[in-house]
């Protein structure tokens, strides 16, 4: 089979794989509405985290009759270490768009919780809201650099893949509150940054650790919106944001406004350093 075929099959994945997720959010969606209120809402979460995953497992699995691990989780030694890498790369870059906005007098921030309730309990919902964190982290990577990124990889090159998939990761979001031009930009951006990432490591344990970080520390943490969803009453900080939407992102959050536009280039600039260095000892 010549290369075009190639491509193409891999294409036609793709597309049907698109397809197949976005018939089944749509899907989840229906079938929350009969659901009583009280279940419906962590219900709807629930399933809108666990299904993706699944799908894209399935259509890895009995579709392109290949293992699970080559959606980017072939097993490496230093798989601690590089999502570590990435989950600190995003603390500091989410740290450090609140740092600069406070310094211009653009935000103010309280302590939320510590006062309002005992320590054993506040430490059970912080772990509560990093594992909620974390699976939502798994499902979208699971999705967009796991099967998408991976399936055009091969046949179509690194730019490809990584446009692809990026774009489609912006778009799925186009229905989340407060998205706009800029947001879908950015978004943009932040898929750029993790399917490079999956492409520098070649798995996807930085991109997990570094989704993971981004939306930990902007709603349980800083008590920032994340992706049009707004701010937590149970983060460890309430920040109040004067800075206008088109800098610090306004209801979206801050991967709604240039300060997240300019964040997200520097780890895109950060991760092409890592990759030089990478090569330079051998290792990419």
């Amino acid at each position: 089979m010549d290369s075009h075929n190639h491509r193409g099959m891999a294409a036609a994945r793709v597309g049907l794989f698109v397809v197949a997720y976005v018939a089944a959010l749509f899907a989840i969606s229906v079938f929350s509405r009969f659901l009583p209120k009280m279940i419906s809402t962590s219900g709807l979460l629930l399933l809108t985290v666990m299904v993706p995953p699944l799908l894209a497992i399935g259509w890895r699995v009995y579709w392109d009759n290949k293992p699970i691990v080559t959606l980017g989780l072939e097993p490496v030694r230093t798989w601690v270490a590089e999502a570590a890498a990435g989950f600190a790369v995003a603390a500091v870059l989410v740290v450090g768009i609140f740092a600069a906005l406070g310094a211009a007098g653009l935000l103010t921030w309280r302590v939320h919780l510590a006062g309002r309730m005992s320590s054993p309990i506040l430490i059970a919902l912080i772990i509560y809201l990093f594992l909620a964190a974390l699976l939502v982290a798994f499902s979208e990577e699971f999705v967009f650099r796991g099967y998408i990124l991976t399936t055009l990889l091969n046949d179509w090159g690194a730019p490809v893949a990584i446009a692809v998939s990026s774009v489609l990761f912006g778009l799925a979001h186009a229905f989340n509150p407060g998205f706009n031009w800029l947001v879908g930009v950015n978004l943009g951006l932040a898929g750029v940054l993790m399917a490079y990432a999956a492409v520098v490591y070649k798995n996807l344990w930085w991109p997990i650790g570094f989704h993971l970080a981004w939306n930990f520390f902007e709603g349980p943490v800083l008590g920032m919106p994340v992706s049009g969803l707004s701010p937590l009453s149970v983060s460890l900080f309430s920040t109040t944001i004067t800075a206008p939407a088109w800098l610090a992102g306004g209801p979206f959050g801050p991967e709604g406004g240039i300060a997240g536009t300019v964040a997200l280039c520097f780890g895109i600039v950060w991760l092409w350093l890592v990759e030089k260095r990478r090569k330079a000892v051998g290792r990419a």
